[in-house]
C-alpha cells in the first residue's frame, strides 16, 4: 500500500467520521427542535387550558354571586308574606258593622229597601 492510499484511506475515514458526525449532529438538532416544538405546543395548552379555567371559574363566580342575590331577594319576599300570614292568623277586634241595613241570605250583599231581588246576585228576596 502507498503513502497516497494510505493518506486516501485515512482521509476516507476521517470524512466519513466527520459526515457520521454531522449526521448525528442534524438528527440531534432536529430531534431537539422537535422537543422543543412539543414543549411550545405543551405551554400553548396549558396557556388556553388556565384561561379555559380562569373562565370557567369567572363564570360559576357569577352564577354563583347572581343565585346568592336570587336567594336574598325571594328570602325576602318569604318574610314578607310570612309577616302578613302572621299579621292574618292574629285575633282581630270586632268590627262594627258600618251599616245596619239588612244583607242578602244568597251573597251576602247590602239589600236596597223596597226591590224584591238582590241587586248584586239577583236572588229573590223574601217579603216583609
Amino acid at each position: 500500500m502507498s503513502l497516497f492510499d494510505s493518506l486516501k484511506a485515512k482521509t476516507s475515514q476521517g470524512v466519513s467520521k466527520a459526515l457520521s458526525s454531522a449526521d448525528r449532529a442534524l438528527k440531534k438538532a432536529e430531534l431537539n427542535q422537535q422537543v422543543t416544538r412539543i414543549r411550545s405546543e405543551i405551554d400553548a395548552r396549558a396557556m388556553a387550558f388556565g384561561q379555559h379555567v380562569l373562565e370557567c371559574k369567572e363564570a360559576t363566580q357569577d352564577a354563583v354571586e347572581s343565585f346568592l342575590s336570587d336567594a336574598d331577594v325571594l328570602a325576602t319576599q318569604i318574610q314578607d308574606l310570612t309577616a302578613r300570614i302572621q299579621e292574618l292568623d292574629e285575633p282581630t277586634a270586632p268590627q262594627e258593622e258600618h251599616s245596619l241595613a239588612p244583607r242578602c241570605a244568597a251573597c251576602g250583599a247590602e239589600l236596597v229597601e223596597g226591590h224584591r231581588f238582590c241587586g248584586s246576585c239577583g236572588a229573590p228576596l223574601g217579603s216583609d
